[in-house]
């Protein structure tokens, strides 16, 4: 009975694992932990997944809506300036999902989606 339960929330875990942006640790972790998370008006995980690097800043924005608050400026190590945005934030400075996007010269670099535990 137990290997049985195991094989359900295992298949559970990977099934649901690959429509979180976040991926199975961020699945784990909400089960764990209080999610803070606030969203920007009009933000979907079905549409950040389908963010992809190349994108222009418009067609980011066609897809997720604004972001939660202005871009900030993120300096990653080794690299100039980026720009950033986020559609995400914490409601009281406390566990959340991450989702923010970094662009360079107007189109995504990267894009992070992690479960950010304070």
């Amino acid at each position: 009975m137990r290997v049985l339960l195991l094989v359900a929330v295992a298949s559970l875990l990977v099934l649901t694992s690959c429509t979180v942006p976040g991926g199975t640790e961020e699945v784990v972790l909400d089960l764990l932990l209080t999610d803070d998370t606030l969203y920007a008006p009009g933000y979907t995980d079905d549409q950040f997944n389908l963010i992809e690097i190349g994108m222009t800043e418009s067609e980011v924005l066609r897809r997720l809506g604004p972001p939660i608050d202005e871009p900030y400026h993120p300096q990653l190590e080794g690299q100039d300036w980026d720009e950033g945005m986020r559609w995400t934030r914490s409601a009281h400075d406390s566990h959340y999902k991450v989702r923010v996007v970094i662009f360079r010269a107007g189109r995504v670099a990267e894009k992070f989606a992690e479960f950010y535990v304070d």
